[in-house]
């Protein structure tokens, strides 16, 4: 997982700069907050699970921020929150929904994880 997280953060700096790198927490809050910048949520998300940046961990706040990052249709924020609901919280119908959204934004990962899932839920019904 620490592996997936800094790919996402080195992935986030080449697609959208490092203009996250240099904002304090509050300017990325406020931007995240009033849907600014999909990528500071991602961003304060990463931060909040692992207690970076002088955050104490949380969870709570993680998921949150991933979830804001994904309604901003921030495709990586879909597929790691997918990966939540598929691995977590063990409900298959929100990972689905949240891998088909980032497959639809080409996240080649959730086009993989929403076809196993889905042929993993089609062989539970039988």
């Amino acid at each position: 997982m620490k592996r997936v997280i800094a790919f996402l953060l080195l992935l986030s700096s080449i697609l959208f700069g490092t203009q996250s790198s240099y904002k304090s927490i509050d300017k990325m809050q406020y931007d995240c907050d009033n849907n600014i910048s999909g990528v500071d949520c991602l961003m304060l998300s990463i931060y909040y699970k692992d207690g970076q940046q002088g955050l104490q961990a949380d969870m709570n706040k993680s998921i949150s921020y991933l979830d804001k990052a994904c309604k901003m249709n921030v495709a990586v924020a879909c597929y790691n929150l997918g990966n939540f609901y598929a691995k977590v919280k063990r409900d298959r119908f929100k990972a689905l929904n949240l891998y088909h959204k980032a497959c639809e934004k080409h996240i080649v990962n959730a086009c993989y994880n929403f076809k196993i899932l889905t042929e993993e839920t089609k062989n539970t019904k039988k």
